[in-house]
């Protein structure tokens, strides 16, 4: 106990604690009341509806992931504001000609692209393509600015905006338009126009001056070169990355349905409200500490190894809450949503492990290891191919997604080895629980 009461103490002393209960904080409001419209969401829309949505998603996430070429985490690593402020810059000019360049393929080349779409009732979202990955690109390089700032505050206010335009669009379109697909599409871009307007504004109006003075070409070259590993070892990957979340969306989509893609939809939903509300927000604040203890000391094993035990321990209680709520999917989301519990039961062991993981990834970027986390990601995006479609040997929805479960906890537990072996962490100290060295 007094071991915990010290590690404790550390955590707050260092304000850790403080800014994860900021970002924690705000995004559990956000999260609450997309918690709270869920069971009403999962009435007014269909699981095809949902699986619809859901391969919109899988479609833009990926664009969207290189629109800044991964230079926006590098924002939070210069000691000088200056540099950092470079950094946003290039990021937003790269943000902007991409952006551009989807909107150039879907004026030009719609017309052939859209019919390898299938469907014509979800071709109409292929124009909005271009808009996602231009606030996408502009929210997250915003958030990194903030977060370099450490005004986590302004973050959490902004994920907030972003839910309440979401599920406020998403309700009033099919109540009173009795819209279907385009009223859930169009409901997130309209979140995400919410979410990057108001962090935008906010940087317009506190920085502004400050980034137009720092603004210079050379500089801006001299920080891309410098942070050239990002885009090299971090670009693509963050592509596969995403890639590889929207195979099986991709994969169900072609062989099973909508409805199925709807089940998996939401079992992903479930999980993202939970990493969003603690892991993403546990993730910037530890981002922000470590890349700032790097600077001063050379090195943050301690760090990364208190930081995976505390993750364990919240993993452990985040599986029980999955098992217990797969069984009740059809009193919360209606009877036409039990498939979907059943789905999340198969891949609890496999999300809790990836909540344990993911918020650790970036401690890659700040040992500037970028290329394990680019070797991982190529090697996981392959080994999921394969996965997948040796699945089809069953011609089951079902055994597709116990075979995507356990490559999954395959996946990450090699992922958090590397990232405890580019930390330098002892791994013998690591295996004694609550040690505070």
């Amino acid at each position: 106990m007094v071991k915990l009461h010290k590690l404790f103490a550390r955590l707050r002393t260092a304000g850790f604690l403080q800014n994860v209960s900021i970002l924690a904080g705000g995004t559990a409001l956000s999260q609450g009341l997309t918690v709270v419209t869920v069971p009403v969401i999962t009435r007014l829309y269909t699981p095809e509806n949902l699986g619809g949505l859901a391969l919109y998603l899988a479609v833009t996430m990926p664009i969207a992931s290189l629109s800044s070429l991964y230079y926006s985490p590098a924002i939070v690593l210069p000691e000088k504001d200056q540099d950092a402020a470079n950094i946003f810059l290039l990021a937003i000019c790269i943000v902007s000609c991409i952006s551009l360049i989807m909107l150039s393929i879907v004026v030009f080349l719609g017309y052939l692209v859209i019919p390898l779409l299938g469907e014509l009732r979800v071709a109409f979202w292929f124009w909005l393509i271009p808009l996602s990955v231009l606030l996408e690109g502009v929210y997250q390089n915003s958030n990194y600015w903030f977060t370099r700032k450490k005004q986590f505050s302004r973050m959490a206010v902004a994920r907030l905006t972003q839910s309440i335009a979401t599920v406020c669009s998403q309700l009033c379109a099919a109540i009173f338009f009795r819209a279907d697909l385009i009223g859930l599409i169009g409901g997130y871009v309209a979140g995400q126009f919410a979410a990057s307007t108001i962090l935008g504004i906010q940087i317009w109006r506190q920085d502004k001056s400050f980034i137009y003075q720092s603004a210079d070409k050379k500089l801006m070259k001299q920080q891309a070169i410098r942070y050239k590993k990002y885009p090299i070892f971090g670009s693509w990957p963050s592509f596969c990355a995403n890639f590889m979340h929207s195979l099986p969306v991709l994969f169900l989509t072609k062989f099973y349905g909508y409805d199925v893609v709807g089940y998996y939809s939401l079992c992903r939903r479930i999980f993202n409200m939970t990493t969003t509300l603690v892991g993403r927000s546990i993730a910037q604040v530890l981002f922000q500490n470590l890349a700032e203890k790097k600077v001063r000391t050379g090195s943050i094993c301690i760090e990364v190894e208190r930081a995976f035990r505390w993750l364990f321990l919240i993993a452990m209680l985040f599986l029980v809450g999955m098992i217990v709520a797969s069984g009740l999917f059809g009193f919360f989301f209606g009877q036409d949503w039990i498939g979907a519990g059943n789905f999340l039961l198969i891949l609890s062991p496999s999300f809790a492990l990836m909540f344990m993981v993911s918020p650790m990834s970036l401690m890659l970027g700040i040992m500037n290891r970028q290329e394990l986390s680019a070797g991982w990601h190529v090697v996981a995006l392959i080994l999921t191919t394969i996965i997948l479609g040796s699945s089809l040997i069953f011609r089951s929805a079902t055994a597709s997604i116990y075979l995507l479960s356990l490559n999954n906890v395959i996946l990450y537990l090699i992922y958090a080895y590397l990232i405890l072996y580019a930390s330098k962490c002892d791994f013998r100290r690591l295996m004694i629980p609550w040690r505070v060295a």
